[in-house]
C-alpha cells in the first residue's frame, strides 16, 4: 500500500458546521485507503473547529483569520499537505457529496497521466443533470467560461477528456505542479476564479488538465449572486466582483474584447437587482 499515492484532501470551511460534519461522513466512506483530510476553518464562530475535532479526531484542523477566503484557506491547507509528504492534493468543497470511489478513480487516472490535474464529473445537487464536466475558456460574447455539459442529462460513459480549466471541487493535483507553478493567486483571485487561473497557469507550464468522467460527485446548492445590487459588483462573495473580473480579463482575454465581455457579464444581473 505504501507505494500508492498519498492523497491529502483540503476543505476550506466557514460557519456551516452541520454541512461540514455531513461531509466528514462522506469522507469516511471513501474506498481509497492512503488518504488524510485537512479542514481549514476560516474564522468560523459556530464552533466548527471544536466540533470537527470532537467528531473526527483523525482529521487535521487548521485555523485561518476569517479573511483568507477560498484561495487563502486552500493555500494554507496545501502548504500543510506538502510539508506532510502528500504526493497529491484533493481540493473539495464541504457541501459536495462525493461518490465513495471518487478518490480511487481520480488516483487511477492520475497514475495514467502523472503530469495532469484531474477534475471530476460534477453533477447537480439531485438527479442526473450535469453541473459541469470541466470548463472551456470562451472569452466571447457574454461568457468568460462555459461549463461543459451544464444542465444536460448524464447518459453514462467514462474515460478522460481534455478541458481548459476545472473548478476546485473534486480536483486532484500532483504535488509537483504546486512546486512548479506555485499556489493559488490569493492576491488577485481571493475567492472566485482562483481555481480556473491555477489550471490555466498549469497548462501554460506544460501540464495537462483533464476530466475523469468516471469520478463523480454531487454539487452543493448554488449560492447565486448577492441580493443587493451593490454587492453584485463589490462583494467577494459574488462571481461578478468587479476587481476580480478585471484582473481575470486582463490576464486572459484579448484586450479589444475586454470592455464588451465586461459589459455583457455585469449589466444584465446588475440591472435585474436594481429593479427589485
Amino acid at each position: 500500500m505504501e507505494h500508492r499515492p498519498f492523497v491529502i484532501g483540503v476543505v476550506p470551511v466557514h460557519n456551516r458546521v452541520q454541512v461540514t460534519l455531513r461531509f466528514l461522513q462522506f469522507w469516511q466512506q471513501q474506498t481509497y485507503p492512503r488518504r488524510h483530510l485537512v479542514v481549514v476553518d476560516d474564522g468560523s464562530n459556530d464552533g466548527t473547529a471544536a466540533k470537527v475535532a470532537r467528531h473526527a479526531p483523525a482529521v487535521t484542523v487548521l485555523r485561518a483569520d476569517g479573511h483568507a477566503w477560498w484561495a487563502g484557506a486552500t493555500n494554507l491547507g496545501v502548504r500543510w499537505a506538502l510539508r506532510e509528504g502528500a504526493t497529491h492534493v484533493l481540493t473539495i468543497n464541504d457541501d459536495s457529496r462525493p461518490a465513495p470511489d471518487l478518490i480511487e478513480r481520480l488516483v487511477a487516472a492520475a497514475l495514467q497521466h502523472p503530469r495532469a490535474i484531474i477534475g471530476s464529473r460534477i453533477m447537480s445537487e439531485t438527479g442526473d443533470l450535469i453541473w459541469a464536466c470541466g470548463t472551456e475558456a470562451t472569452m466571447h460574447g457574454n461568457r468568460i467560461w462555459r461549463l461543459r455539459g451544464h444542465r444536460s442529462v448524464w447518459h453514462g460513459g467514462g474515460g478522460l477528456e481534455t478541458v481548459d480549466t476545472v473548478c476546485g471541487n473534486g480536483t486532484l493535483i500532483p504535488a509537483d505542479i504546486y512546486r512548479c507553478i506555485g499556489l493559488y493567486d490569493r492576491q488577485h483571485f481571493p475567492h472566485y476564479h482562483a481555481d480556473s487561473d491555477f489550471a490555466l497557469r498549469a497548462r501554460k507550464a506544460g501540464f495537462e488538465v483533464l476530466i475523469c468522467l468516471d469520478a463523480c460527485l454531487w454539487n452543493g446548492p448554488e449560492t447565486g449572486l448577492p441580493k443587493r445590487a451593490s454587492d453584485v459588483l463589490w462583494s467577494l462573495r459574488s462571481p461578478l466582483h468587479l476587481p476580480t473580473l478585471m484582473r481575470l480579463l486582463h490576464r486572459y482575454a484579448p484586450r479589444w474584447k475586454i470592455p464588451w465581455i465586461l459589459f455583457r457579464q455585469i449589466m444584465p444581473p446588475f440591472c435585474r437587482r436594481c429593479c427589485l
